[in-house]
């Protein structure tokens, strides 16, 4: 983004603003100008400054340029990680994209939107939640499967929880039994596939499919990650 040699060039205001954003350079897509200076502490007009010794015309060019390297990046790391290219692209291809455009709605329509991740499901869920944040969407994290059965008897039909798990496990369908009976939107994204016992109670269900790493065989978390992301695109 910047030669450290050109660093001098920077005031102390922008130099703190381009530490904000190297520090949060995942958020930045989905970021607005306003919200970035104030997330920085600083002026849009000292963003505007910042970008254009960065060399870029516009907050917009400046955006694309770091999602598209984002996006790059990250894809890369798959192929050259997992050796799966063929398979992301097919699990890709095999998106319902309707599917992902009602969560978008189920999104912008919700009164409260709860998102629930543990163990390493907590990270596409944590993504989730700190970018919708930063979009303006607020919502509330859950990491803890002992809290979903309280809120699921006290949700409403103006609620969302979207969910990231590696099963399909026994134990959340009594959750979701509630979440339903009270109408709430449920979004359940997992490595398993779907239980048609549990299957007309669930609003949108989408089967991961994710890709096992080389050594553990444990599965990775990315085409979650990537799901979220399409969302997150939509959304923004």
């Amino acid at each position: 983004m910047l030669e450290t040699s050109n660093i001098s060039a920077l005031s102390a205001t922008e130099i703190q603003a381009y530490k904000f954003i190297l520090d949060n350079i995942s958020l930045i897509p989905n970021m607005g100008i306003s919200k970035l200076a104030k997330r920085a502490f600083c002026s849009n007009a000292c963003i505007i400054r910042l970008l254009k010794k960065l060399g870029y015309a516009s907050y917009n060019d400046f955006k694309y340029s770091i999602k598209q390297s984002l996006y790059t990046n990250t894809t890369q790391e798959i192929y050259n990680t997992h050796h799966a290219k063929d398979k992301i692209k097919a699990i890709f291809d095999s998106l319902d994209n309707s599917k992902i455009l009602k969560i978008c709605e189920f999104i912008k329509k919700s009164n409260a939107i709860y998102i629930y991740g543990r163990n390493m499901s907590s990270v596409p869920a944590k993504y989730m939640h700190e970018v919708l944040m930063s979009l303006d969407y607020p919502s509330i994290l859950l990491e803890w499967k002992d809290v979903l059965l309280p809120l699921s008897n006290n949700s409403t039909e103006n609620d969302l929880i979207i969910l990231f798990t590696e099963h399909m496990h026994k134990a959340y369908f009594p959750v979701i039994n509630n979440f339903s009976k009270n109408k709430s939107k449920i979004v359940w994204i997992s490595n398993s596939r779907l239980n048609s016992s549990i299957a007309n109670n669930i609003s949108i269900y989408i089967h991961a499919n994710e890709i096992d790493t080389d050594v553990t065989q444990h599965s990775s978390k990315l085409v979650s990650l990537l799901i979220a992301q399409l969302i997150l695109d939509q959304i923004s």
